[in-house]
């Protein structure tokens, strides 16, 4: 080596001349010697930062030597000393791609990854944080968005990738201080600053050095605990560069501004191709996919979609070829040993796959959100709300209290369990929240979970009926009375109901299979309003079922009477002519031939339980007996119940003229009581037979009388059946604008009361009036309201009325798919009336012939009674 003088200074070879290794026309050449330099033993030198590839050495601080040496070399050669007598290092590089590889397989995440690109775009966030259940695939996600935009160049600078191991258990977790060890390294710093801060500072001075030269960085940090882990590794200054976390903790912190990106498990398709691409990179032609679909679809649902589980099962049936995907299904199909089977122990017996995933994040977990946790699998439903999550937490054995700071402990609670994954509140704000399928197996194995489980279930069930009477007096009362906790609002206490009402059937039938007769009648009782108002005649045709059974058991004919009544009543409206027939007779049977009535109300119920099953010559003559009794006592308000009974009694039979002189003298005794609301209730029945008897004028006078007295006490739910029959009877009469101006007040109040299968009726009848008065463009919109409200409605009726106002709207497709269900419904239930219906409405709209705007009237009228 001649003419050179070459010095080894502070870890850098400099040139005498000022040209160095990493300026020179060998530069390449010179970084392949340093990265590829072993001794002849075949180890690196010591102090080299290990180059074999990211993820290998990191968080090691490599000990340098300050020592000068002079030496010579010719041309651009380089003078490295090795072995005993090494004093420097090797040239700064940097690594600029220094993630680990991308899955091959990424499967149903298109819209995330999207959003993705989308914050790690300039404009986007500077810290994103995937979070999501244990196995959900965020570290996935992050490294295929990290390698797109790599390879897209949207980020010059390079990728950096550190992995926190912040779940790991011991002292496995990397450090903010190890992590930016790390990052240095990648970023080319050989020389670290001694202190904590100095590093700090020169991490943020070579991004703002790559920020000013026009080179974007993307820093990955995967599987992070803490905010504190990566607060300081938020790119600092404008927005060059990208912090993309992963973490099974949403990490929202006052001091740590980032966008939280949740991660769901897959859909049913994603999840099946997720299980065959894995399947056909071991086994390239792998048959049984294809060959049995429907098995791999069971596959995917017992795995519920989570990704972890879906590898785990995947690589089973890869283990083993020949084992079929029907028989392993079937062993997944028992819940009791699904989660072992998609946890298999590792050589030396511990568990791994989706059951190690779980422990992690419940070792973590509080007290309280644990206790939480093992309690909420006693709820059978999809989701628990924050009201019945205060019942199962209560200590004692009193009333459940849920005041707003219960709820406000509860709610803390399960958000605690919503930010570590475990839990999802959907909607978010809703109150209802949804556990995954393999966490509640999870929760249901934990050690001391079943003892808690046992002395929590009496208190859910106990708990659930309290929480639906509530709801139910909420539903009833007016929409500023106070003191309807935890439900201070309709809207409250409807969407509870939304949420729970399934749940609350079931309990009932657990309550009756333990023999508790009056459970079942106080759970019906508390259900009939809220049902009849969501359109789900089926659910409260089973009830009264259940019920009348319960009653009878209990030798309550009244009870009996009364349900198998609203039970004919169901049935008769919905076409079963039959089955309400035999429904009548029932009631027959169970009416006694004689009462020994010692007062005119016992008489009159008697006579109403005749008329109820079909007895009514027999019925009359005992309702004429109880009026005469009522006379004899001088009741005039008994009196007047028994009159509206028999006006709708006489209405029945078409004697309409009599019906409307009972009904005028109970107004007459009424009024005379003082009582206001009665008196309010028998006028409204008045205008309603009036109309009926096609005295128009007379029904709007009645109608606005009681109106008026509805008005004065704020009864919502009697003012918006008021101005429903109103708006009828000012229709007939011609006097639209009044007519419209009632229907649309009506409306109001249906919205106001989130009364959305009502309003969709009003709506669908206002449209069929305005077809009729030729104004189609306003009744358009209406339609489309009744379509939009109607598509909650599970009950075939519903279903059937939707079918129609698609036909309207000349949205035959839709209108035929749906029919077709509807059709099927029907045949299930055997009502071969309504099956006739729905199949007369699927020809339509095959055909796509528009029904005209006037001759279904009576039918929305009908059911929106």
């Amino acid at each position: 080596m001649v003419g050179r003088d070459c010095r080894l200074r502070r870890g850098r070879v400099g040139v005498a001349d000022g040209q160095g290794p990493g300026t020179g026309p060998d530069r390449a050449g010179a970084r392949q010697r340093w990265s590829g330099h072993r001794t002849a033993a075949g180890r690196r030198p010591r102090g080299l930062r290990d180059p074999a590839g990211p993820g290998r050495g990191r968080g090691r601080v490599v000990a340098e030597r300050r020592l000068r040496q002079r030496a010579t070399a010719s041309g651009q050669a380089q003078v490295v000393q090795v072995a005993g007598d090494f004093v420097g290092s090797p040239p700064a590089q940097e690594a600029l791609w220094a993630l680990r590889n991308a899955p091959e397989v990424l499967v149903g995440r298109g819209e995330q990854t999207a959003e993705l690109a989308r914050l790690l775009a300039p404009g986007g966030s500077r810290a994103t944080v995937i979070t999501g259940l244990a196995g959900v695939g965020k570290s996935a996600l992050a490294l295929t968005a990290a390698q797109q935009a790599l390879t897209g160049g949207r980020f010059t600078g390079g990728v950096l990738f550190v992995e926190l191991r912040g779940y790991d258990t011991g002292d496995g977790a990397v450090s903010a201080e190890q992590a930016l060890v790390t990052l240095l390294g990648e970023l080319g710093v050989q020389e670290l600053p001694p202190t904590p801060e100095g590093r700090l500072a020169r991490y943020r001075s070579e991004l703002a050095q790559r920020e000013a030269a026009g080179r974007r960085v993307l820093v990955v940090a995967d599987d992070v605990a803490e905010v504190g882990q990566v607060r300081d590794l938020v790119p600092p200054g404008g927005d060059a560069h990208r912090l993309l976390v992963t973490s099974r903790d949403r990490l929202v912190a006052a001091d740590f501004p980032a966008r939280v990106l949740a991660l769901d498990e897959l859909g049913a398709v994603p999840a099946e191709e997720l299980v065959t691409a894995r399947l056909r990179q071991t086994w390239a032609q792998d048959p049984r996919p294809t060959a049995e679909p429907e098995a791999l679809s069971a596959v995917a649902q017992h795995c519920g979609g989570l990704p972890l589980a879906l590898t785990v099962a995947a690589a089973a049936l890869a283990r083993d070829p020949g084992l079929g995907l029907g028989a392993y299904a079937a062993q997944l199909a028992d819940a009791k040993l699904r989660l072992e089977r998609l946890s298999p122990p590792d050589r030396s017996g511990l568990p791994t796959g989706v059951r190690a995933a779980f422990d992690v994040s419940y070792a973590r977990l509080p007290p309280e959100q644990a206790q939480l946790l093992r309690l909420l699998p006693v709820h059978p439903g999809p989701c628990c709300t924050t009201e019945v999550a205060v019942a199962l937490v209560r200590t004692g054995d009193g009333e459940p209290q849920w005041t707003a700071q219960a709820l406000g402990a509860v709610r803390e609670l399960l958000a605690g369990l919503a930010g570590a994954g475990l839990v999802t509140e959907q909607p978010v704000g809703s109150g209802r929240w949804g556990m995954h399928d393999l966490v509640r197996l999870y929760a249901d194995t934990v050690e001391g979970a079943a003892g808690e489980q046992t002395v929590a279930r009496a208190k859910f069930m106990t708990g659930l009926i309290e929480l639906a009477g509530r709801a139910s007096s909420r539903m009833e009362a007016g929409p500023r009375e106070p003191g309807h906790d935890p439900f201070p609002e309709v809207s409250g206490a409807v969407g509870w109901l939304d949420a729970e009402v399934d749940t609350v059937m079931w309990a009932a039938r657990v309550v009756d299979r333990l023999g508790l007769a009056s459970g079942v009648l106080l759970v019906t009782d508390y259900l009939k309003i809220y049902l009849v108002r969501r359109g789900r005649f089926t659910d409260l045709a089973a009830m009264c079922g259940l019920a009348a059974a319960a009653a009878r058991r209990m030798g309550d004919r009244d009870t009996v009477v009364a349900m198998l009544d609203v039970l004919g009543e169901i049935l008769s409206t919905g076409g079963q002519h039959e089955e309400a027939r035999a429904v009548r007779e029932a009631i027959a049977r169970v009416v006694p031939d004689d009462v020994t009535a010692e007062t005119a109300r016992q008489m009159g119920n008697w006579a109403e339980q005749l008329r109820k099953g079909g007895r009514y010559e027999e019925a009359e003559a005992a309702r004429r007996k109880a009026l005469r009794m009522a006379r004899e006592e001088g009741d005039r308000g008994v009196e007047a119940d028994l009159l509206e009974m028999h006006g709708a009694a006489l209405l029945t039979q078409g004697r309409t003229d009599e019906a409307v002189r009972a009904r005028e003298r109970a107004v007459e005794l009424l009024a005379g009581l003082d009582d206001d609301l009665r008196t309010a209730d028998a006028l409204d029945e008045l205008a309603l037979t009036l109309a009926q008897a096609d005295r128009h004028e007379e029904a709007v006078e009645t109608y606005l009388h009681a109106l008026q007295l509805f008005r004065e006490h704020g009864v919502q739910r009697q003012i918006a059946a008021v101005l429903r029959q109103l708006g009828d009877s000012l229709a007939f009469l011609g006097r639209r604008d009044q007519a419209l101006a009632a229907y649309q007040e009506c409306r109001t109040l249906y919205q106001e009361a989130h009364e959305p299968y009502l309003e969709a009726l009003l709506a669908g009848h206002m449209a069929h009036v305005l077809f009729r008065w030729g104004r189609p463009r306003e009744a358009r919109p209406l339609l489309e309201r009744a379509v939009e409200l109607l598509r909650g409605v599970e009950e075939p009726a519903g279903q059937v009325l939707l079918g129609r106002a698609l036909i309207q709207l000349e949205r035959y497709q839709e209108a035929e798919a749906l029919l077709l269900r509807v059709e099927e419904a029907y045949a299930l239930l055997g009502d071969a009336a309504s099956r006739a219906e729905a199949a007369e409405l699927l020809v339509e709209a095959r055909a796509g012939l528009r029904p005209g705007p006037w001759p279904r009237l009576r039918r929305w009228l009908r059911r929106s009674r």
